[in-house]
């Protein structure tokens, strides 16, 4: 996997179509979390769960920002046992599936959540394992004009239309400033774009994910 073209090509997408992914697709997921698929501490337990968009009802009352659960033909659950390290572990191997999941051209998105008790009960869970990550997945809706989520805080939620169906990320020029906030004078000077290493550095943090898509490191 060309993993500097991924990293730059995926969009944390908030409308999905009801097409559903091939089971070819999801069947190269699978194999790749078995074979493939990185973890910081191996000898963590986790297992992959596929769920299909039924199981959106029970997701609904138990995940989502601010209860507020994106809708998708598919989910992914990321099991985990418990340890000191298991989130870190959970995050890496999940974010490293949804650069798996962009090369194959199906979309995502994170989902929060708060209580992995309450979601393996909605779901009817039965397994010592615990919910360390959820990632809904399928395919972005690409209609002219479509509600967009800009999501201020887990209890501020602004809905408005935009001419994208996916949570844009921050430019450079956006998120860097000379000497104090908004100030931006000298900054074309400061960094020669595209061949400068400083460019450069800033341009792979404004790829990283972040919590709800705000980019604090901003």
């Amino acid at each position: 996997m060309n993993y500097s073209a991924m990293i730059q090509y995926r969009r944390s997408v908030h409308a999905f179509r009801e097409k559903e992914v091939p089971s070819e697709a999801i069947g190269q997921l699978r194999s790749y979390y078995e074979k493939t698929c990185p973890r910081l501490v191996p000898e963590i337990a986790t297992e992959l769960i596929v769920l299909d968009k039924d199981a959106q009802p029970a997701l609904e009352s138990s995940a989502g920002y601010n209860q507020f659960l994106i809708g998708a033909p598919h989910y992914l659950l990321l099991m985990s046992a418990p340890h000191s390290y298991a989130a870190i572990n959970a995050g890496y191997m999940m974010e490293d599936l949804v650069l798996k999941l962009t090369e194959l051209d199906i979309d995502t998105c994170w989902m929060t959540f708060t209580d992995s008790d309450k979601i393996k009960k909605a779901l009817s869970l039965a397994t010592p394992l615990e919910v360390a990550a959820i990632v809904a997945f399928g395919y972005g809706e690409k209609t002219a004009k479509k509600l967009r989520l800009n999501i201020l805080s887990m209890s501020q939620i602004d809905v408005r239309a935009e001419q994208q169906y996916y949570a844009p990320k921050k430019g450079v020029h956006d998120l860097v400033h000379m000497g104090s906030w908004s100030n931006k004078s000298g900054l074309d000077e400061m960094m020669d774009f595209y061949d400068d290493m400083l460019w450069q550095s800033f341009y792979a943090a404004s790829l990283s994910p972040s919590y709800l898509n705000r980019q604090p490191y901003g």
